[in-house]
């Protein structure tokens, strides 16, 4: 059951709901709860929000409240010195290491229709890395800009989530994100 819409993005058609799960065997939920589902933009102006303190946690029960997936990106700029072989090279180079370093991680790259794109690890994965040619709108308050570059990015699932959300819930932003970001550049 739809609850609310928080905000829609028509570019990417999806919406920031709050879903109400309820047991349900014919359909296998038998989760009861509440299901916030955010995604891409919808998800950076639902941390605005946080960030401007605007959302009350004392809605949710912190003791049964947990983040599913939290998401971390950098995105780096093309300089003009940048070339395609170059980041083959890269990626080529960073696979090779990944692989040759660990057992369990698997590192993969090709090129898409979008560009080249690096893949480590396994999607289910506490930690799934990516690293992809994007086109990033950068919006300057009087113009936008179009920018190609690299998007670093790192999704983190709940087994590791859980040690990061207290500081969320409690609005220490600053505690929050100086440890997502220790363990993103740790990370990469």
């Amino acid at each position: 059951m739809l609850l609310e819409d928080l905000i829609f993005e028509i570019t990417n058609g999806y919406k920031a709901s709050f879903i109400k799960s309820t047991y349900n065997p014919e359909s296998n939920s038998y989760w009861t709860g509440l299901i916030v589902r955010f995604s891409g933009k919808n998800g950076e102006y639902f941390y605005s929000l946080v960030q401007k303190k605007l959302i009350d946690w004392c809605i949710f029960d912190l003791f049964c409240t947990n983040l599913d997936r939290f998401d971390l990106y950098y995105f780096r700029k093309f300089k003009s010195t940048d070339q395609d072989n170059l980041l083959e090279l890269f990626m080529e180079n960073s696979c090779e290491k990944v692989n040759a370093k660990s057992k369990r991680k698997k590192a993969s790259w090709k090129r898409t229709s979008r560009g080249l794109i690096l893949r480590i690890g396994n999607r289910s994965n506490s930690n799934y890395y990516r690293v992809y040619q994007k086109t990033k709108k950068i919006n300057y308050d009087v113009y936008d800009e179009m920018n190609r570059g690299l998007e670093f990015e790192l999704e983190l699932k709940p087994q590791l989530i859980k040690s990061f959300q207290k500081f969320l819930f409690k609005n220490h932003l600053e505690e929050f994100e100086g440890r997502l970001v220790e363990h993103f550049y740790k990370i990469f």
